[in-house]
């Protein structure tokens, strides 16, 4: 049975201070190309590299796909970064 990360965090997002209970699973790992005991140095390192390599705006042929990878990007390092 895989271990999984469990973090709170305060949503404040949402617009209220209610704690929220956030799973954060192997995929998020995955999608930044990072193993489970990277820093937050190496986090953030692989996100900016992954963002280059899937930019829209520096892969016009492959808009659509470009724009998805970089939603799961985002959500995965902001997931990671809490």
């Amino acid at each position: 049975m895989k271990h999984r990360r469990h973090f709170y965090f305060y949503d404040y997002l949402a617009g209220n201070n209610s704690l929220t209970f956030l799973m954060v699973n192997d995929s998020h790992f995955e999608v930044l190309g990072v193993n489970r005991n990277s820093t937050f140095d190496e986090i953030k390192k692989a996100y900016r590299r992954q963002m280059k390599k899937w930019h829209p705006d520096l892969n016009p042929d492959k808009i659509e796909e470009c724009t998805e990878r970089c939603k799961s990007i985002n959500a995965a390092y902001s997931i990671l970064m809490q």
